[in-house]
């Protein structure tokens, strides 16, 4: 997910940079029930652009339900525990109890 966590930064980035008073600090990048969560302090007086920030860590997440947490392939979203997202071919290598980390 990290193609998908780049992006999410850099449009907190943009945020920040046309609203010079938002302050953002992320505390922790995570995966919980199989999609990513990204937990920060957001710091805006503007309704609008903490509606902004929102709608970019909901579309961060929904992208994470579509990408495997392997090798970033078009995924699905497995539903029992553990939950997890793979595409074909990482989920058969899980099929065969290889289910290691890439690295």
């Amino acid at each position: 997910w990290f193609g998908i966590v780049l992006l999410v930064c850099q449009r907190f980035v943009a945020l920040c940079r046309e609203n010079p008073r938002v302050t953002i600090e992320i505390h922790r990048v995570e995966q919980k029930s199989g999609v990513l969560k990204i937990k920060l302090r957001a710091v805006c007086d503007d309704s609008a652009v903490r509606t902004q920030f929102r709608e970019a860590l909901e579309l961060a997440r929904r992208a994470s339900e579509r990408c495997c947490e392997r090798c970033a392939a078009i995924g699905k979203l497995i539903n029992t525990p553990p939950f997890r997202v793979r595409c074909t071919t990482c989920a058969a290598f899980q099929a065969y109890g290889d289910d290691h980390e890439f690295g």
